[in-house]
Order: structure tokens, then C-alpha cells, then sequence
């Protein structure tokens, strides 16, 4: 087992190395670091992030619990203010990953354990090493997710005992996020449905009552008091705020905003999870790849995702009575698919495009119903004529055989773990101008700003929006007082003021003279002045063009407009009703989305994008 834990550790402990260096707390890692820290104080959260469904207009509606910043707590108060919250993301992940090998072993063994070793940590390598020592909420709660899977298959096959671990893992999982619930439910349920059946079928047939379970009784009331605390702060926020969040959250989730998606689309994303090549095998993905998963679904990988399904419903039907711990496996396996079709299908994106992370579960799915349909090939085939004469014929050299079976499945989980370790970042390479410049701008904010004054963060610019929480988490932890604008998304709820003797602190990426009555605090600048001179004409120049000629789409743009979705609709439509900015041809997705009437007659698409790629400037401003 000691090299079963070395797999699923090796790729989570790289991560940390990885990020060691450079990482600093910016925008929702920030807002976790400050929910963290306000665990141990009056202001303990009691509920979590901020969710992107709540309705334009009325209040803000949050993720369903703060179980993500109990678990971060300790370590952003024992470690540095830096890296506290990452080093709490490597605890939760390595003991998620190491009770699920535990739980593997109680199940099948310790081969099927360095087994299953193996599977995560491919799994983790096609998802992107991102998703590990990440406190982000949508990512902290991925291994715990695969956890709540193994924890099904255990319960499936009648043991009580991690009922208690089962509900803690649950809980966590969906007070992170709720894009995660359908898929906790539906496995949890099945699990302790099929349990229940196991345990029935399990029992003598004498007429003697069974004796009574006094262990699974204390199994089961340990559940429902885990459960309870778990939920008793959420449960305090709906009755002491009536109507609290989770009454907005169902009014949110029955009037959301943003896109839905076609039943058909959600079909190829799980088409995708199941079919050939699993994206649980792919590894990690480029952007573009990600953004097409719902498109140009491929008939082999159709075909490949209904022989899966075929496949689990054929282990159920042959195997319910021969062999039940298999077909359980495949029953827990059939009922994920439908559910994560619906789960997609269901999503509230919000958002005019649909992000990695909210997809993320289609991942540890995939791995788990294509473990379960192999298993179930492998058992059938097993029951053959042939293979009972290859076993018959193998018998007098089992030991041999059985240590070749070892060699092969230590080298497979060794190879996966340098796999994990090596692995890249799937979308895209971050830049992560955020990190370096909060750290260069918190130390002289905190030397140049006296302590006796109210703050009051304001941002103006999309890097300015993560850097100053991340300016506010290091004010909070160094004693200042510093708060946030009464419609921030984030903090407002325990942080908002407004107050009219606060000073307001202005964390701006635009460049230029200083406002009357504002004083310079910090400043962040990479960018050569040559640099910024040829993009200041370049912007004058699209303001320009704009003007003179706005972008028009031809008859092919049209018809393109019609088909597309997600980003590619969005931009589009702008350009048809005619209110493209200059920020967007600036952005390098207009390169093969707009299409200019008079300058390309025949309706090809051209390059737009001027202006040379500079890291922006950050300045903090303090109006004192």
C-alpha cells in the first residue's frame, strides 16, 4: 500500500514544488483566505463562495455551506499568510486520495488498490494539474468527489462502517459547489440502496431473527450527527435570515440567467466522458479542444459510448446473482451516466460560455464507468470456455503468472505517478501577472498606509478586480481595517461599508496622471514605455477605425452567427448590432470570429487584433 500512497501523492506534492515559488493569494483565493481566517472569529462564515446564478438585481446567492473554509482554516493560520490556504488544498487532496485507496483495499485488495492508484493519477493528469493544491472552491472538492464514488461501491456491497465518512465527503463535496450535487446524490443514494438489498441478501435463511447490529446502528447515528454539523451553520443562515440563502439559491436555480444548454449538447459532453478516447485517458486538453467538446462528436466515439453502457447493463444482467460485488459496481456505474447528462443538461452556466471547471465531474465519471465496464469485461470474459481451459492450463505456473500480474501493475502505477507529476495544465497556460504583482504591491501598501484609517477597496480593470483582494486579505491579516464596497459580489456580506469617513484605496491597470486629491502608494510596472506608446496608438487607432467604418457581417457572418454558440455567438451578435469596442478588437478571439463586409468581400474571416501583447501597469492609489 506504501506505493499505492506514493502514486496519489507524488503528483499533488509536484503541484505544491510548482507553485512554491511564485504564488500569492489573488481574487476567489484571496476571498478564501479571508473566509479562512474569519472561521476562528466573530465573523465565521456561514456559507461559502459566492455563486454566478444569483438573480441581476436581488440578493446575492452563495454556495451552499463554508465547509471549504473550515478545512482551510488551520493551515492558513498555522503556515505562511502566503501559502496557507495551498498547503490546506494538499491536505485535503493526499487524505481524500489516501482514504480512497483504503477504501479500495476493504473492497477488492491492495492489488485493485495500486490499481486504482494508477487510474487517478492518469485521471488528474487528463483533467490538468491545475485542479491539484488549488483551494479554489469548483477544484478543492475534485478528489473528495472520487472519494464519494469509491465510498458508493463500498456501501453498495453492504458495509455501514464508512457511512459517517461518506456524509462528511458528501457534504463537503456540495457545499463547494453545486454543480457536483446530482452526481453525489445519485451515487450516495444508489449505494445505500443497494446496501440495504446486500445486506438482506446476506442474511441466513434460518428463521432466527439476525442479531442485532449494534456497530452499523452507531454507523448510522454517527452519520446523521456528521451530517448535521456539517449543515448546522446553512441551517442557521435560513431560519436567523428568513429568507436565508438557500431559499434564494432554489429562486436562483428556478430563474437563472445566462445560457442553457440543448439536451443534445449535454449528451455529447457525456458521449465525450465515455466514448473513445475517454477524457479521463486524453490528458490535458488545449483550450480550443475544450471549447469544441460538444461539437463534431465523432461516430466511433458514439458507438464506443453506447457499447460502455451496453457493457454495464450486460455485468448487471449476467452477474446480479453469480457475482453482485460487480454488479453492483456496474449499477452505481449505469446510474452515474443519465445523472451527469442531466447534471449538464440542468447547469445554470450564467456565463456565455461554459468553463472547464463546470464540466469538471465528466472526468472522474468517465474513469469511473469505464473501471466499471472493464471490470465487467474482464469477469465475463472470465466465465468463458476458453479462458476456464487457458486457467486450467496456467495452474501448474500461477505463481509466476501472479508475479508477472504484480510487475506489470506496479510499472503501470509508477508510470502513472511520473505521468501525474510531469503533467501540464489543461485549457491554457495561466498568466499569472496576478500573483507577481499583488506581492510586489503589498509590501509598500502596508509600509505607506497608516493603521488608524478606514479602507475601502475599490478596483477599476479586470487584473485590478483579483488584485485587490488579494491587497484586502494582506490588510485584514497585518490588522488594518479594510473593507469593501456594500455591492461587492465577494465580501459584501461581512465586509461591505459605506461608510463616508472610510479612504477609498483605487487599484487601477489604467495609466495617466493622478486624480486631483489622490496620492500614488504602489506601483507595478513591467512594460517598457516604448511598449506602452505602441499601445496607446494602437487602441487610438481602433477607436479610430471604429468610427469611421463600423464592422459589419456579410451573408456568410450571418449565417455563422446563427450556427455558433457560446463565446463565438456572443461576439457575433455584437458585431451585428454594431457595439464592438475597441477592448474587443483588441482581443484575440475576434481573429477568426468577425467578418468585415467592405474589406472581405467574400465573407472570409481576417485578423483584426492590434497592439502588441504587454503585461499591463497596476497602481494603487489611496485618496487620503
Amino acid at each position: 500500500m506504501a506505493l499505492a500512497y506514493a502514486v496519489v501523492c507524488a503528483p499533488v506534492i509536484g503541484e505544491l514544488i510548482r507553485v512554491w515559488p511564485r504564488f500569492y493569494p489573488t481574487g476567489d483565493d484571496a476571498v478564501h483566505a479571508i473566509h479562512a481566517h474569519d472561521v476562528f472569529s466573530t465573523r465565521t462564515p456561514l456559507l461559502g463562495m459566492y455563486s454566478g446564478i444569483s438573480d441581476p438585481g436581488k440578493a446575492f446567492v452563495y454556495h451552499l455551506g463554508p465547509m471549504v473554509f473550515w478545512a482551510l482554516a488551520v493551515p492558513e493560520r498555522v503556515f505562511s499568510e502566503r501559502l496557507g490556504i495551498v498547503i490546506g488544498a494538499v491536505i485535503v487532496d493526499i487524505v481524500a486520495a489516501v482514504a480512497l485507496l483504503r477504501s479500495v483495499r476493504r473492497t477488492a485488495g491492495a492489488m485493485a488498490a495500486l490499481g486504482t492508484a494508477a487510474l487517478v493519477a492518469i485521471t488528474w493528469w487528463s483533467i490538468g494539474r491545475q485542479v491539484l493544491a488549488e483551494p479554489w472552491n469548483p477544484y478543492i472538492a475534485v478528489v473528495p468527489l472520487m472519494l464519494v464514488l469509491v465510498y458508493s461501491l463500498e456501501l453498495a456491497n453492504g458495509a455501514l462502517a464508512p457511512l459517517p465518512w461518506t456524509a462528511l465527503a458528501g457534504s463537503f463535496v456540495i457545499q463547494a459547489h453545486y454543480l457536483y450535487i446530482p452526481v453525489v446524490l445519485a451515487s450516495i443514494a444508489t449505494g445505500i440502496a443497494l446496501g440495504v438489498v446486500a445486506r438482506r441478501q446476506a442474511r441466513s435463511p434460518v428463521d432466527e431473527p439476525p442479531p442485532p447490529d449494534r456497530r452499523g446502528r452507531r454507523a448510522v447515528v454517527a452519520a446523521g450527527l456528521v451530517t448535521l454539523v456539517c449543515w448546522s451553520f446553512p441551517l442557521y443562515d435560513e431560519f436567523a435570515h428568513w429568507p436565508g440563502n438557500f431559499s434564494r439559491w432554489i429562486e436562483a436555480l428556478r430563474h437563472v440567467q445566462g445560457v442553457q444548454l440543448p439536451a443534445s449538447e449535454a449528451w455529447h459532453y457525456v458521449v465525450r466522458s465515455i466514448g473513445w478516447i475517454p477524457l479521463a485517458a486524453r490528458g490535458p486538453l488545449p483550450g480550443l479542444t475544450l471549447f469544441n467538446l460538444p461539437f463534431a462528436v465523432g461516430a466511433l466515439a458514439t458507438i464506443v459510448a453506447l457499447a460502455v453502457m451496453a457493457m454495464l447493463v450486460a455485468t448487471v444482467v449476467a452477474f446480479w446473482k453469480r457475482d453482485p460485488r460487480v454488479a453492483r459496481f456496474a449499477v452505481i456505474a449505469a446510474v452515474l451516466v443519465p445523472v451527469t447528462w442531466f447534471g449538464v443538461w440542468r447547469l445554470p452556466l450564467s456565463l456565455p460560455v461554459i468553463p472547464v471547471y463546470r464540466i469538471v465531474a465528466l472526468w472522474p465519471v468517465g474513469a469511473y464507468v469505464w473501471a466499471a465496464a472493464i471490470v465487467g469485461a474482464l469477469v465475463l470474459l472470465g466465465r468463458t470456455d476458453v479462458a476456464r481451459g487457458m486457467r486450467v492450463r496456467a495452474s501448474t505456473n500461477a505463481i509466476a503468472l501472479r508475479r508477472v500480474a504484480v510487475v506489470v501493475v506496479v510499472c503501470a502505477a509508477v508510470g502513472s505517478a511520473i505521468v501525474g507529476v510531469a503533467g501540464a495544465q489543461s485549457d491554457r497556460p495561466v498568466d499569472r501577472t496576478d500573483w507577481a504583482s499583488t506581492k510586489a504591491l503589498v509590501g509598500p501598501t502596508l509600509q505607506r498606509l497608516p493603521h488608524d484609517a478606514r479602507y475601502r477597496m475599490r478596483a477599476d480593470g479586470g487584473l485590478a478586480f483579483f488584485v485587490q483582494y488579494g491587497i484586502m486579505r494582506a490588510l485584514l491579516d497585518h490588522g488594518y481595517r479594510a473593507f469593501v464596497p456594500t455591492n461587492d459580489v465577494q465580501l459584501s456580506r461581512d465586509y461591505g461599508s459605506n461608510d463616508r469617513h472610510d479612504s477609498t484605496l483605487l487599484v487601477t491597470t489604467k495609466g495617466g496622471p493622478l486624480p486631483r486629491g489622490e496620492r500614488l502608494i504602489a506601483l507595478y510596472e513591467k512594460s517598457t514605455a516604448t511598449q506602452r506608446t505602441l499601445l496607446g496608438q494602437a487602441r487610438a487607432a481602433a477607436v479610430a477605425a471604429l468610427q469611421h467604418e463600423p464592422l459589419r457581417l456579410t451573408s456568410r457572418g450571418e449565417q455563422e452567427r446563427r450556427q455558433a454558440s457560446g463565446l463565438a455567438r456572443v461576439y457575433l451578435d455584437e458585431v451585428q448590432a454594431g457595439t464592438v469596442t475597441p477592448e474587443h478588437i483588441l482581443d484575440s478571439f475576434l481573429d477568426h470570429m468577425v467578418v468585415d463586409s467592405r474589406r472581405n468581400p467574400s465573407g472570409s474571416a481576417r485578423t483584426l487584433v492590434v497592439g502588441s501583447d504587454v503585461l499591463p501597469a497596476l497602481t494603487a492609489y489611496s485618496r487620503l
